[in-house]
This record gives structure tokens, sequence and C-alpha cells, in this order.
């Protein structure tokens, strides 16, 4: 089935519900007395039960004293919050930052391979082109023995997306010098997109804070370790205007160029997971 734009639509709109009830929810508790005493008293039964729960299952750290410390253990975690509870909001409305990031590339990235890998499986000429055959990918001489010609394909074009996910939004040095190899390698993902797909979407306006945004998330979903001064409001404006802008004009591009594949029309609630990875599924069952 095509991938939807107004099914894209939908899941950005959702994703910014959520996260504008869940900031709504930050403000609430620091301005309102009667919701922080709630919180305290829910978190401060939720770090007993943990307390119990870690007693039950490794007594023999307690020494046989765990009557006596785990509600000695809770009560100093829950006075240590009810005293903190500002700055922890406060910082809370960074890691705030942090997930919403993370989900909004979730997002964009799921449509990027959801988009290359529906052209490519609707249209598979263009597993053969030039650019194509410079990704890392199974060959036609690597099919194997027990799989059909669809079996086959299904493999390759899931290699391909991957392969074309893994390519940065910039040219880097590597990539020139891999290009100086091979005219046809693409050197970032625009010029894949351009020279293996035929689309052109915006290179100069998006591969910037693109790049920026694919190192934050790295860094978060690895250490966790980004600072509020990189999460800026400005950097998060900019953050979220790429990562729903980009799809949109990718969806598009591609429907007027690959009708099979990409539509701006609503499909009805029918499945929208690229015919390679329904294959796959089905496969399981």
């Amino acid at each position: 089935m095509p991938v939807s734009i107004q099914t894209y639509e939908k899941n950005i709109w959702n994703l910014n519900n959520q996260i504008v009830l869940i900031r709504f929810s930050f403000r609430h508790l620091s301005r309102t007395p009667d919701v922080r005493a709630k919180f305290i008293k829910e978190r401060t039964d939720q770090i007993l039960a943990g307390w119990s729960h870690f007693a039950r299952t490794e007594p023999e750290q307690f020494c046989g004293w765990e009557h006596f410390l785990v509600p000695t253990f809770a009560k100093k975690e829950s006075e240590w919050l009810s005293k903190n509870l500002h700055a922890v909001i406060e910082f809370s409305e960074h890691r705030l930052n942090q997930m919403e990031l993370v989900m909004r590339y979730a997002l964009f990235e799921a449509v990027l391979t959801d988009v290359v890998g529906n052209i490519l499986w609707e249209y598979p000429n263009l597993i053969e082109n030039a650019v194509h055959n410079c990704l890392d990918a199974p060959k036609s001489k690597n099919k194997r023995s027990d799989e059909d010609d669809d079996d086959f394909r299904a493999r390759r074009t899931e290699k391909l997306v991957r392969s074309v996910d893994y390519l940065t939004y910039k040219p880097t040095s590597k990539s020139s010098a891999s290009q100086e190899k091979n005219p046809n390698q693409p050197t970032c993902l625009f010029e894949n997109l351009k020279k293996g797909l035929d689309l052109e979407v915006e290179q100069q306006k998006h591969a910037d804070i693109l790049e920026k945004v694919r190192e934050v998330r790295n860094k978060i979903a690895h250490r966790s370790d980004v600072s509020p001064r990189t999460l800026t409001d400005d950097f998060m404006k900019e953050v979220r205007s790429a990562l729903s802008e980009f799809p949109r004009r990718l969806i598009r591009v591609a429907a007027d160029e690959y009708p099979d594949a990409c539509t701006t029309e609503s499909l009805d609630g029918d499945s929208e997971r690229p015919g390679y990875l329904i294959r796959n599924l089905l496969k399981d069952i």
C-alpha cells in the first residue's frame, strides 16, 4: 500500500497533542500545591514498593534488617524528593526535550525508510540502477538456494533501505573519497534520493539541522548526556520544523513521481507498511 501523507499528518498531530499534554502537566504540578502533595504521596508509595521488591529479591543485601532499612531508605528518598521537587521538575523539562527529540526522530526515520522501501518495492527496476548497486545489499549472484524471486527481492530491498538509512545528511570526507573511486557512490542521503530515485527535497534547507539532530539523538540514545545548553528553545523549534516538514515534502514529491508507492490521499485504514516488510511478516506467521 502507498505511504500516505494523511496518515503521517495524523501521527504528527497525535504526537504534538501528547507532548503538549505532558508539558501542561509539568506546569500544573509546579504551580499547584495540592497536585504536588498528591504527586509526592503517590511517588512515596512507589518508592516504598520498589525497596520492598528489592528486599524480597535480594535479601542478602539487607543482612536481616530489611524491616528497618526498607522504610528508612524509602523515607529518605521521599524527603529528598519533597525538598528538591522544583529542581526535579526543571530537569524533567530538559528530559522531556530529550524524549521528544528521540520520538520525533523515530517518526521521521520511519517515514523516510517506508517511503524509500515502498518505492523500491513497487518499482523494482530502480534496485538495479548504478547508484543502488554501489550500496551494501546482496547482488543477484547472492540469491540463496531456498529463496524464490520475491523472497530475494524482499531481502535485497530491506538491505538497501538499511544502507540508505545509514547515509549521512551531508557529504563527509570519507564519502567524498569513496565517490572519487566510484562516481556512482552517493556521498549523502540527499544525493541518493536525487541520483537513485530522482527526488529533489531541498537539501540545503534541511541537511545541516538533520545532521545535528541525528548527532544529538545518538548522544541521547547511547549516553544520555546532552546538555540543556544544546536543547535550547530555539534548537527545539528547529527540530520540530525540520522533522515534520521534510517527510511532508518527501511524500509529496514521491507521490508525483511514484504514485503506486506514495500518496497524498487517505487510505481508509489499510496497512501502509512497505510490501517487502509485509511479506517478511507473513512468512513468520
